[in-house]
């Protein structure tokens, strides 16, 4: 996000990128004594490919619950590893640390999978919002 416009109410809030190539546009505009033809915003992603600042969102919301999920599985991992010292430690007999080592495995696959089949549906998610954006650009072009 760029700073507030010089001038700018304290209601306006900060510039967002359209913004900030509009204001650009009618800059160059003035300094080229002609009327404002798009030379900045033109080019954005959000010009080109409407909804792409909701996509974006989207994106960064997804990679708060990534991290979200990270941190969990990291603290599943070390209270993991501190069953197994803490076996180790204690002397448990071979057929309970065996034991424990087949259930500690399968909670290991069961979120493998899991972590596995919520990247799958980010990643489709994902896929789906690009074609949406390319079917926008594509009919709009075809205007």
């Amino acid at each position: 996000m760029c700073e507030p416009r010089p001038g700018a109410g304290a209601g306006d809030g900060p510039l967002n990128a359209l913004g900030a190539a509009t204001s650009l546009d009618l800059a160059y505009a003035r300094f080229e004594g002609t009327e404002p033809n798009g030379a900045f915003s033109r080019v954005l992603d959000a010009v080109r490919f409407p909804g792409v600042e909701a996509a974006a969102r989207a994106r960064r919301e997804r990679a708060v619950t990534v991290r979200a999920r990270l941190a969990a599985l990291a603290a599943t991992e070390d209270r993991r590893q501190g069953d197994l010292h803490r076996l180790t430690r204690d002397g448990a007999e071979a057929a309970a640390r065996a034991a424990a080592l087949c259930h500690l495995a399968e909670r290991d696959h069961a979120d493998t999978h899991s972590a596995a089949a919520a990247q799958a549906r980010d990643l489709a998610a994902h896929d789906r919002e690009f074609a949406a954006l390319l079917h926008l650009q594509d009919t709009a072009s075809a205007e």
